[in-house]
């Protein structure tokens, strides 16, 4: 195993309850599912994640993720 799936597993076994467990894992198999489309709507998602405005998040994006 390595660090970070050590780490991963520490989280879910020592900070999830089981219900929390299913539900990570459930979301966790559709992400990874997915090709080349973003999980989290930036609609909804910039505010929540620090930035005013929605464009500076996507640039943001844009520039580190491609």
């Amino acid at each position: 195993m390595t660090e970070i799936d050590t780490e991963l597993y520490n989280m879910l076994n020592n900070e999830f309850t089981n219900t929390e467990q299913q539900i990570f894992l459930q979301h966790f198999k559709g992400f990874l599912n997915k090709d080349n489309e973003f999980i989290i709507n930036i609609e909804f998602a910039f505010k929540w994640i620090g930035f005013s405005r929605k464009d500076h998040a996507k640039r943001l994006l844009e520039n580190t993720l491609f």
